[in-house]
């Protein structure tokens, strides 16, 4: 939850920012920083990070994937340390 809209209301109200911004633990200029619209430094580098994720992931549905080797199944697995257990 943010504590910005707080405030903004404290500050309509006519009351101290400083102080407000002391109370709810938030710094002065981030609350400004957020009040003009300009993102903070990590937002800017989640947006970057977020692009980047998204330029792989669409390139490696392009690719074609390798098939999966098949493992055996539990059954198979089973019938085979039983075979080796059995008095033949």
């Amino acid at each position: 939850m943010t504590v910005h809209p707080f405030i903004e209301a404290e500050k309509r109200a006519g009351h101290n920012v400083k102080r407000a911004c002391e109370l709810l633990q938030v710094s002065r200029a981030a609350f400004y920083a957020r009040r003009s619209g300009m993102l903070g430094p990590r937002a800017v580098r989640d947006a970057e990070l977020t692009e980047k994720i998204t330029e792989v992931h669409e390139r490696s549905r392009d690719r074609p994937t390798e098939p999966r080797e098949s493992t055996p199944s539990c059954n198979d697995r089973a019938r085979t340390v039983a075979a080796a257990a059995s008095p033949d």
